[in-house]
């Protein structure tokens, strides 16, 4: 006896869904793991960057009438400084570089950041922004979420070398359907649309994973500081995707209290 028509392609739909929730968690799983690593090397990491920095600054005092090694110091610490960059991109994504918490308009970090979107488009790239004017506040540091916002950004428009659109929205979401670690709420979604190369789903499997890039001259740091950014304020990114057909990254934040 053949079963009614649709109820096949209905449990297949359901052994689909489960499969890709799976799929979803142990990518979670595996960048946090990755993410506790990152974090001791960057503790480590900024300890040998401090006692370089001293020195040099001490050989500066000893050297201060010889421009020559003054401008090697300089050099040096101008590489130190670097890499204390790398060192804070590193904690962040452990999650291990905690900040106070600031109360912060979505709205207002992207109109701050537009100018530069804008500007650092290539040629034949339209930008479109439209941000929901109810968008409520966040409890996310300003400078960390400007980071979220200008790494989403960059990874599309490196995703759009001919051209195309880049579309920015902000909104709030209420009965969201479930999403993997994600309590039923209130939230805001920020969100980053491109029309470019677009990805397979192998690798949306490793995007967020810290070192993990497409790019020929990349660092695997970008969608890895987003999601430990996003995720250490108790939000959540989501990515869909095709090849070919362009990238959308849903940032979601929980509402501020109060």
């Amino acid at each position: 006896m053949s079963p009614p028509p649709g109820r096949h392609l209905t449990v297949l739909l359901e052994i689909t869904e489960q499969h890709w929730l799976e799929i979803l968690l142990r990518q979670a799983q595996t960048v946090e793991a990755i993410g506790r690593l990152a974090g001791g090397v960057a503790h480590d990491f900024k300890n040998v960057l401090m006692t370089v920095a001293g020195h040099a600054s001490l050989l500066q005092l000893r050297f201060a009438d010889d421009p020559v090694v003054n401008g090697d110091l300089e050099k040096i610490l101008g590489a130190v400084e670097s890499g204390a960059g790398l060192a804070r991109q590193l904690m962040a994504i452990s999650r291990d570089g905690a900040v106070p918490a600031a109360v912060t308009d979505l709205n207002a970090v992207v109109r701050g950041i537009e100018s530069i979107t804008r500007s650092g488009m290539p040629e034949g790239v339209e930008v479109t922004m439209r941000l929901d004017p109810a968008v409520a506040l966040v409890a996310v540091e300003t400078t960390q979420l400007e980071q979220v916002a200008l790494n989403l950004i960059l990874n599309a428009r490196d995703a759009m070398p001919s051209g195309g659109r880049l579309e920015i929205e902000t909104a709030i979401v209420r009965d969201e359907p479930p999403l993997l670690d994600l309590a039923a709420g209130t939230y805001v979604r920020f969100t980053v649309v491109d029309s470019g190369v677009g990805m397979d789903d192998q690798t949306i499997q490793h995007a967020f994973e810290l070192f993990f890039t497409t790019k020929p001259d990349g660092t695997g740091f970008g969608l890895a500081t987003v999601y430990g950014i996003v995720h250490s304020w108790g939000g959540t990114v989501r990515v869909t995707s095709a090849p070919g057909d362009g990238a959308a990254f849903d940032v979601f934040l929980p509402v501020a209290a109060g």
